[in-house]
């Protein structure tokens, strides 16, 4: 898994500089925690990728309310609906309570650096792919 090592090399770069600065700088011990949650949903992704390309791929074949050709511009739609989708998601995420539930880990650190930023349980995942379903029910190619 070459993120630790990426995430490792970018983080002794910055102390330095945090250093020089006289700025406060997470330390190293906590970033454990946050890769503890990143592994197990790691863990279980050839689990959910399946399931959710069933899911997709089902809900596509059989509720799809257009039949949408991929083109240009059908790609640009769909980074637009991708993010519209992607922020009634996270604005869910805040205000419901069986969604926060999940999304609550994503909070929890008292520092936010990447690692923290990157904290998304498989909870969480299962919700995000039911918003992520609205793609294919409107009838966006697989």
């Amino acid at each position: 898994m070459p993120f630790p090592y990426f995430f490792f090399f970018f983080y002794s770069l910055g102390v330095p500089v945090f250093q020089k600065k006289r700025q406060k700088f997470f330390p190293v011990c906590r970033i454990g925690g946050q890769h503890q949650c990143r592994y197990r949903r790691t863990a279980a992704r050839p689990f959910t990728t399946g399931l959710f390309f069933y899911f997709f791929n089902y809900v596509y074949e059989h509720f799809a309310l257009f039949e949408i050709r991929a083109s240009f511009l059908v790609w640009v739609l769909l980074f637009l609906v991708t993010d519209l989708i992607w922020y009634w998601y996270h604005r869910f995420a805040h205000e419901i309570n069986a969604f926060w539930a999940a999304h609550v880990v994503h909070h929890q650190s008292e520092d936010f650096n990447y690692t923290v930023s990157a904290r998304i349980t498989v909870f969480q995942a299962v919700i995000r792919s039911l918003f992520w379903a609205v793609l294919p029910l409107l009838g966006f190619p697989h």
